[in-house]
């Protein structure tokens, strides 16, 4: 395998290295300058004289290493307002993201553009946790506070969630309590056009499942299909989890990847009109237009742009190595978001499409299979199988519990998941048509409850889930390693 034929296979490891090393090490002043020199000398050689094949390798290996810890000590070294809350500051920003489902206190991002001093206003950019307990603060409300301002800590219970973890790995270190009095509203700034736009698609979509569904199956319906999980209820959330398949109800790449092939199945019925490359090209719109719709949440643009990238590049050529698309992908990411590398959503996502392109085939071989139907069960199944053992270290590191009947519930849900994701999405396309829509709904509505009834069936199995798992980080890299050496 030459390096040029597939670079980012060898390059992004080496740039995830350096994010984790610029991590470790503090970057000091006095770390440029060899690297400067060595940078330097490097590319006098380069210029002087044909170099040699193995100063190339160092370049790159050094390069990219450097590359990542750069980014990253910039990614945590862009703030520096106090968190200790001794001090009373004055900031001034703007309400940038918003979780209405909490009653009494409503915890948002707010963004901060500047802090009053005494001699003006300075420029400042940083996002810290606000949790706001006043009716009138809405999104997009630029909002003059005059408060304290703490760094984000845990509460030091035994087995709690890592909350400081949680919002240091998302560039956020302080938090600010709000309460009626606490601020001045210094301009309700309208919405863009297209968050409008997607409002209003969203809440056109969530009153056609409403008119058709309720309880359980709306709950699913609108976290399955349009990614909100508001009204998913506790015992509903217990019931995926035990049974392994709470991420059928997190919109994320098997959603993505199911409404590709339904868009891809249905132009393809129709060659005429759409050749294959039209074909594509309009389905990856599609694909992006959904993810506006239901609000660019972090999962679903991971997995539209890996998915976009893989399309482009088996278009432009048979041959194009999806692996080496992938990791590309990665490394778009992790250039301009750094801290995403701490995100586990990011984390599962990827190790889940690597595992698929890796060791999918190999499973799927292992049994020759002549029915047609059988041969498609399976291989879907060893989808399920390649993207489970690239995850299940992490799974366990980070849950602390692992599903012991995965390779049934993997069955049931690539099954039912992609019959009420794509009713679901054929119900929102034809509802206007009368006894279409109300044919089609009373399927949706069906499939939802046979989901249901099958998680529940699972739950309920001896055994069903196996927890207190507790793993140091080694075990896990250990794990990985192991799962390398076999391959």
């Amino acid at each position: 395998m030459r390096f040029f034929e597939r670079p980012f296979i060898f390059l992004v490891p080496l740039f995830i290295l350096g994010l984790l090393l610029g991590d470790i090490f503090e970057w000091t002043n006095w770390m440029t300058l060899p690297i400067l020199a060595i940078l330097g000398w490097s590319i006098f050689r380069v210029i002087s004289k044909k170099p040699d094949s193995t100063l190339f390798y160092v370049l790159a290996i050094s390069g990219f290493i450097v590359c990542g810890m750069i980014a990253m000590r910039t990614e945590r070294t862009s703030y520096s307002i106090s968190g200790s809350g001794d001090y009373v500051h004055s900031i001034i920003g703007e309400i940038t993201e918003i979780d209405n489902s909490k009653k009494l206190w409503t915890r948002s991002i707010f963004t901060i553009s500047g802090i009053v001093e005494e001699n003006g206003i300075r420029a400042h950019h940083e996002k810290v946790v606000c949790y706001v307990n006043a009716p009138n603060v809405e999104l997009h409300d630029k909002l003059f506070l005059r408060k304290r301002v703490y760094a984000v800590k845990n509460n030091n219970n035994p087995g709690e969630f890592d909350t400081k973890a949680y919002w240091n790995n998302k560039g956020i270190y302080a938090t600010v309590f709000v309460t009626d009095g606490d601020y001045k509203v210094i301009d309700k700034a309208p919405a863009p056009f297209y968050e409008k736009w997607r409002t209003a698609v969203k809440e056109l979509f969530n009153d056609i499942f409403s008119s058709h569904l309720d309880g359980d199956e709306l709950a699913i319906a609108s976290a399955l299909v349009l990614g909100d999980k508001s009204l998913l209820s506790q015992d509903l959330r217990q019931s995926f989890g035990a049974a392994g398949a709470m991420h059928v109800l997190a919109v994320s790449g098997l959603h993505v990847g199911i409404i590709l092939e339904l868009l891809l199945f249905v132009f393809g019925r129709i060659p005429k009109v759409f050749s294959k490359k039209r074909a594509l090209i309009l389905a990856l719109l599609i694909l992006w237009t959904y993810a506006m719709i239901i609000g660019f949440p972090p999962s679903v643009v991971r997995a539209t742009l890996m998915f976009t990238l893989l399309s482009i590049g088996r278009l432009a050529s048979e041959e194009s190595d999806s692996l080496n698309i992938l990791c590309f992908s990665a490394f778009a990411m992790l250039i301009f978001e750094p801290l995403l590398i701490y995100d586990i959503g990011f984390q599962l996502s990827y190790l889940a499409m690597l595992g698929i392109l890796t060791i999918q085939k190999p499973i799927s071989t292992l049994f020759f299979i002549r029915n047609k139907w059988l041969k498609k069960l399976w291989d879907g199944t060893s989808v399920g199988i390649a993207a489970q053992l690239f995850t299940f270290p992490l799974t366990l590191y980070y849950f602390h519990q692992f599903p012991n009947y995965f390779l049934l519930t993997n069955i049931g849900m690539m099954i039912f998941a992609g019959i009420v994701l794509s009713l679901g999405i054929i119900l929102l396309s034809t509802n206007w048509i009368g006894f279409i829509g109300k044919f089609i709904a009373l399927g949706f509505g069906f499939s939802i409850a046979a989901m249901l009834f099958f998680v529940q069936w699972i739950e309920g199995l001896p055994g069903a889930l196996a927890d207190g798992f507790v793993l140091d980080p080694w075990v896990v890299i250990a794990c990985y390693v192991l799962i390398l050496g076999i391959l």
